[in-house]
């Protein structure tokens, strides 16, 4: 692997990071704010961004929203599992 591959992938790995560390400070709130919190709107990108209003009168409940995180967070720390892994046995030419 050229070295500037391997620096890349080193920050891609801090950037996965980042998203564990917003994922769990996001779960931990939702877990300390329980069934307080109503969601408004959600925010998407579907060729372009966009967003979807919700009625405060039958919202969205917070478990779906925190199970949906949670699934995101597992996925995110299987892939900085594997490219740990993968960069355990990598020789790098300068």
């Amino acid at each position: 692997m050229k070295s500037h591959e391997y620096t890349d992938k080193l920050r891609h790995l801090e950037w996965l990071r980042g998203i564990v560390k917003d994922y769990e400070d996001t779960l931990r709130f939702l877990e300390r704010v329980g069934n307080e919190i109503t969601f408004t709107s959600i925010k998407y990108d579907h060729h372009g961004p966009g967003s979807i209003n919700l009625n405060n009168h039958r919202s969205i409940q917070m478990p779906f929203i925190f199970f949906g995180i949670e699934n995101a967070l597992s996925k995110v720390k299987d892939e900085i599992a594997s490219i740990e892994e993968e960069l355990k046995s990598v020789t790098v030419e300068l």
